[in-house]
């Protein structure tokens, strides 16, 4: 990479760290929690969407567009009907949220079925949130290695040595604070680089990897993209603590719109750049794709944009990373820790701020133990889905569900999918065995229910 780049990327990283550390004017344990809960509707919008604009989300997305070309935006017009879902659940959450004082989805949990039910699903939340930092770290180690030149691991470590140092120092406030500046730079960075393709020479990203013929995308893989962005607000921890830092319901509404209006942007944005670097007739296998996005850009463009691309990239993937590190200490210190009474309510930020710097290097250190980007996204979508059917099944059925079926109804999916992933690898298939074992127990829970009412 052209000097230019790496000061232009150098700078970004000391703006953010300097805005993550000053405390700003809430300030506080409950700061350090969440946010104190007085979020404004717009700072709440754009941290919800910047939090899943992650790696994870962009490598396997423009996998699909090279694909499958404009069909790929199933998974967005999945995305906002599960936020519209989720909006009418999360207005009687946020107001149980005032009145208990939830900081956790398990707080949730515990109110409505019991400790144990709290430990257990705060211990899967974190399980799925762990899996999206790594989804996270491998995909941004790989896209800046990729356009740097220096090694994956050392551009997650770099990645993830920046997110640590704000965490372990503002916490959930420092998470909003950068999420806004890293969602601008994403949006408008990823705009300058769509309009400077539309002028650059005729490259396309088959000149990097090998093109394919166009394919269709199936009516069962539609469907499973779909269900896929349905499912996945309601499953997602870090959005139910958002819904609880909210100050006014009003701003509730406010965020989830601001949301569901990014991934609209955000889907758009990336299916131009995509397709312009695809060029005519042309698609691109999946397993293939995972670096093309970022190679094909730096192609075509000169080493100022190369630098702007590297910073819109690292963005996208540190505003998800370090949402998913801070949920992830959140659901062991509190749900876990704190419930087994092995902590003292006065000691979790302390066991907090240390947490955000254990998981980081921790994250890293697990990054060896997986395949692909894609490949992991993929399961890690289901076990995010299963906890969004099980938060359906609360919400419709209540207290009418008998507790000891969520955990079996969560420890199912979880396996079923994992035994999928041994036995065939994994495939969108993973995620769908996964919700599909979740909802059959939770359908023997619900008639289980059904029939101690009538004793």
């Amino acid at each position: 990479m052209e000097p230019i780049s790496l000061i232009l990327v150098a700078l970004y990283v000391i703006l953010i760290i300097i805005i993550g550390v000053i405390p700003g004017r809430i300030r506080g344990d409950e700061a350090f929690l969440i946010s104190a809960r007085r979020l404004q509707g717009w700072s709440s919008g754009f941290s919800i969407a910047a939090s899943k604009i992650g790696g994870g989300l962009l490598v396997t997305y423009s996998a699909l567009v090279f694909a499958y070309g404009w069909e790929a935006i199933w998974l967005f017009v999945g995305y906002i009907f599960g936020y519209s879902v989720y909006y009418a659940f999360s207005r009687r959450l946020h107001a149980e949220s005032k009145e208990h004082n939830y900081y956790t989805m398990a707080d949730y949990y515990q109110k409505h079925y019991g400790r144990s039910v709290g430990v257990w699903i705060g211990a899967v939340a974190g399980l799925s949130l762990f899996g999206w930092i790594l989804t996270n770290l491998m995909a941004g180690g790989k896209m800046v290695a990729s356009l740097t030149g220096i090694p994956d691991i050392a551009a997650s470590a770099a990645m993830a040595g920046t997110i640590a140092i704000y965490l372990a120092a503002g916490g959930f406030h420092a998470v909003v604070r950068t999420d806004l500046i890293q969602y601008i730079a994403v949006v408008v960075l990823a705009c300058v680089v769509a309009v400077a393709l539309r002028s650059a020479p005729p490259t396309t990203v088959s000149d990097v990897v090998h093109s394919t013929a166009h394919e269709s995308m199936s009516v069962g893989r539609i469907a499973s993209f779909f269900l896929a962005g349905l499912f996945f607000p309601m499953g997602s921890a870090e959005l139910w603590q958002r819904t609880y830092a909210t100050e006014t319901k009003r701003g509730l509404l406010v965020s989830i719109a601001i949301a569901s209006l990014s991934f609209v942007v955000v889907g758009v944005i990336m299916t131009v750049v995509c397709l312009t670097l695809r060029g005519p007739g042309g698609g691109i296998d999946e397993r293939q794709a995972e670096l093309a996005l970022t190679e094909g850009v730096t192609s075509r463009v000169g080493p100022v944009l190369a630098g702007l691309w590297v910073i819109a990239f690292a963005s996208a993937i540190m505003s998800s990373a370090d949402t998913f590190m801070f949920t992830t200490v959140s659901a062991f210190v509190e749900d876990v820790l704190e419930r087994e009474e092995l902590i003292h309510r006065s000691q979790r930020v302390v066991f907090m701020r240390v947490g955000c710097v254990l998981v980081a290097f921790l994250g890293l250190g697990c990054l060896v133990f997986f395949p692909g980007v894609v490949a992991i996204t993929f399961y890690f979508v289901g076990i995010t889905m299963s906890l969004g059917t099980i938060g359906f099944a609360a919400w419709a059925f209540g207290s009418r569900i008998p507790h000891y079926w969520l955990p079996v109804a969560a420890g199912l999916g979880i396996g079923t999918s994992t035994l999928h992933a041994v036995v065939a690898g994994v495939t969108p298939g993973t995620a769908l065995l996964n919700i599909g074992a979740t909802t059959f127990i939770l359908i023997i829970g619900i008639v289980d229910g059904l029939r101690l009412a009538r004793k």
